[in-house]
């Protein structure tokens, strides 16, 4: 190993995922990925800085770690539409340091430059990189702590292993799924006999959850309410799934959801690569089995829950963590021996294809509509809102915001509505929003001229519509011209 040599490469391999975020980073927006609510809550805690200790204090379903930063970088004057996108970016560019050291401990520097090329072209994590989502912080906090703990055991390293609970916590902090590693890798100690090692690294990793759910438990009486939260929401989500496709078809589709993420946004060949390098790892390299659990096991444990219990809707970013660690077996995967012969043509297919594919299907979901459209835009390297939509939120941002006036937001359950207002730019004060409890105050407060109403919305309970005239709150509004249905605006 020759350290100046490996920085060398790392820092042209950070390059090399950075090129084509930096391509789509002016087309992208925030949308999927709970992208536009963590930007918000962001923007509230730099207007209020404090210690998120809870669901009730300003963290609700998310890790606080995200919404914190998110905070700082607002407070430091970032833009409340641009600083979760930057630091995604930095997150992204990041994640080389500790992919490149993991696979090249576990196998070689050719092992470690095809998993960091891979990272490049991942089309899933360019679109996280390019977001305000959680998922591009989440993978470089999990990438670290895989990386340390495997100093840690191959390299018998103590301090290693308490900087690879350090950096798990922070992964705990962030999003929660990763949580389910503090078992397995106790277990993984105490399988290699290190007793004393799984003990103390256990107690270690508990450090944020026990305060986390300590915090819970003051507030809610529940030290597992976010947990609750969230598996309630896709308990009463799953059936609108099934409604869709069919009972059969969709849990069909929920048992093939991993593997088929992993070969349609790492690309068909390396993701089987990934695939077959995981499974010569379990076979022939029993030191790795535990890096080879901390995919599988989750990916069981969800799958099961979204075919058996149904009480799980499966979406792509649930699957970043278990996609990005196939990457360090991608190489060990091209050197299966029935592979080798073919090899160096293979790898030219492989590269062609792991770029062309995330290009063709950015290119198709760029500002298109449609049900293979919107099926493919949360696995899409472009994230990009409906046209429609943010016609409506550039004419807020332009009349409504610029003139000093007030609006009232219609409600829908597809969330557009937090879309329209965090494009808008307008501040809350001047935003009745109907999804929100204090929706009385603020009327009452703001006054509002302009009135956004969505097709299957809310607003539908309270106001009454006589062609392009709208009756509400005593008030008469008449529509605007040159908006596009669902949208409807009025003005007062």
């Amino acid at each position: 190993m020759k350290p100046g040599r490996d920085l060398a490469v790392v820092g042209l391999l950070m390059l090399a995922v950075l090129a084509p975020r930096l391509l789509v980073f002016g087309v992208n927006e925030n949308y999927f990925g709970d992208a536009v609510m963590r930007a918000e809550l962001g923007g509230r805690w730099a207007e209020r800085p404090r210690v998120i200790g809870s669901f009730d204090q300003g963290g609700y379903q998310f890790g606080p770690l995200h919404i914190v930063l998110l905070g700082i970088l607002t407070k430091l004057g970032g833009s409340r539409e641009h600083v979760g996108r930057w630091l995604s970016l930095l997150a992204a560019v990041l994640t080389v340091v500790p992919l490149f050291w993991l696979t090249r401990r576990l196998f070689d520097l050719r092992a470690a430059i095809v998993a960091c090329l891979g990272l490049a072209v991942w089309g899933m994590h360019i679109q996280f990189s390019t977001t305000a989502a959680s998922e591009s912080l989440s993978l470089l906090l999990i990438l670290g702590t895989a990386a340390l703990f495997a100093r840690a055991v191959l390299d018998d390293h103590r301090p290693s292993l308490l900087a690879a609970a350090f950096v798990f916590n922070l992964a705990c902090a962030t999003r929660y799924d990763v949580w389910l590693w503090a078992p397995m890798l106790c277990v993984a100690l105490a399988l290699q006999k290190r007793f004393g090692w799984a003990i103390s690294f256990g107690a270690l990793c508990l450090a944020f959850p026990l305060a986390w759910s300590y915090g819970n438990w003051l507030d809610r009486g529940d030290p597992f309410f976010p947990f609750r939260f969230i598996d309630e929401y896709h308990r009463r989500w799953f059936p609108d799934g099934e409604q869709l496709w069919g009972v059969a078809s969709y849990r069909f589709q929920n048992l093939v959801f991993w593997p088929a993420i992993a070969l349609l946004t790492l690309s068909p060949l390396i993701g089987l690569a990934g695939m077959l390098g995981v499974w010569r790892a379990f076979r022939e390299r029993s030191e790795l089995r535990w890096l080879v659990g901390l995919i599988v096991l989750p990916t069981l444990l969800f799958t099961f829950r979204s075919t058996v219990t149904g009480s799980f809707v499966p979406l792509g970013r649930f699957a970043v963590k278990e996609v990005g660690l196939l990457l360090p077996f991608v190489w060990f995967g091209f050197q299966w021996p029935l592979l080798v012969r073919f090899q160096k043509p293979l790898l030219w297919v492989t590269a062609v294809v792991a770029i062309v594919l995330p290009a063709s299907i950015g290119f198709f979901t760029l500002h298109r509509e449609g049900k293979w459209e919107n099926s493919l835009r949360p696995v899409s390297p472009v994230s990009t809102n409906p046209v429609d939509l943010m016609v409506v939120a550039r004419f807020l941002e332009r009349e409504v915001n610029a003139g000093g006036e007030a609006v009232v937001l219609d409600t829908d359950a597809q969330y557009r509505d937090l879309q329209l207002a965090f494009f808008s730019g307008l501040p809350e004060e001047r935003l009745a929003r109907y999804r929100w409890e204090i929706f009385p105050l603020r009327l009452a407060a703001a006054q509002p001229k302009f009135l956004v109403r969505i097709e299957g919305g809310d607003l539908a309970k309270v106001t009454a519509v006589q062609g392009d005239l709208l009756h509400f709150n005593g008030w008469t509004f008449r529509e605007l011209r040159g908006f596009a249905a669902p949208f409807h605006v009025y003005q007062r």
